[in-house]
């Protein structure tokens, strides 16, 4: 099975519309989408209809985020902040759900989380849905890599930290390290993949992950996705959002 993970769009269209382009030339039987889907960017709506192509056009996979739950809180009039928001973030989030034409819950088939040949994919880590920690640092990924071999997981994929990073253990030991463009892991393997992120990622490229998953191995490829950062950094100028929160959410596309 051939599978492309994608992980926080946060609504930059214009990577996401480059990445339309190219699956046109890539081998895949299934695209699971990590959840983060908006937020931080502005072209919302071209966002939500592109992926509703996708999911007409191929075997999705809809697993929810944080940012995805906040919409949903939002849109039932509950409380939306699982935590105290920065100032940016809130008014990104008030300012996202003002441009969202229907329930965003409604638009999709969301899944708490994915398996597939023992393999877990979930957007933050491999706890109970709504905790939001971050699979980081060492010591996450340990903690992690139990909780998945105590549930009979072989590995899992996690998105939201937007740093792409891997951790083995198998009988040679225990490596961490900055998920590399490609990499092969045995089926004897545990491991954590953090993917990077699409929308809006941190130390890395704008990527996603064509996995390629067989009885004897999984083989983890690192995409890079090129596009007109500019397009996407003049969007978010052009918005009513103000100068504060606008130079703020630049600052990750410069």
């Amino acid at each position: 099975m051939n599978i492309i993970v994608v992980s926080d769009v946060h609504a930059n269209f214009q990577a996401l519309q480059a990445l339309d382009l190219k699956l046109k030339s890539m081998s895949f039987e299934k695209i699971v989408v990590l959840g983060d889907v908006l937020t931080y960017g502005v072209e919302v709506e071209a966002t939500i209809e592109l992926l509703k192509r996708w999911d007409s056009d191929y075997d999705m996979v809809f697993i929810k985020g944080n940012h995805d739950q906040i919409y949903f809180d939002f849109q039932n009039n509950n409380n939306y902040q699982y935590k105290v928001f920065p100032e940016f973030i809130d008014e990104s989030v008030v300012y996202t759900a003002s441009l969202l034409n229907d329930k965003l819950e409604m638009q999709f088939t969301w899944q708490e989380s994915y398996v597939y040949e023992n393999i877990l994919f979930s957007h933050a880590n491999a706890y109970r849905y709504g905790d939001w920690s971050y699979v980081n640092v060492e010591e996450d990924f340990k903690a992690n890599l139990h909780k998945i071999i105590e549930g009979g997981f072989r590995g899992a994929i996690f998105g939201h930290t937007h740093r792409g990073k891997c951790y083995l253990e198998d009988n040679m030991g225990e490596k961490f390290f900055v998920l590399p463009s490609c990499i092969d892991i045995p089926y004897d393997s545990s491991f954590i993949i953090t993917n990077g992120s699409l929308g809006q990622p941190r130390g890395s490229d704008y990527s996603v992950l064509h996995l390629s998953v067989t009885k004897k191995r999984i083989t983890s490829k690192v995409i890079p996705i090129d596009f007109d950062v500019k397009k996407h950094r003049e969007s978010i100028s052009r918005s009513s959002l103000t100068p504060s929160t606008k130079e703020r959410l630049l600052s990750f596309y410069s």
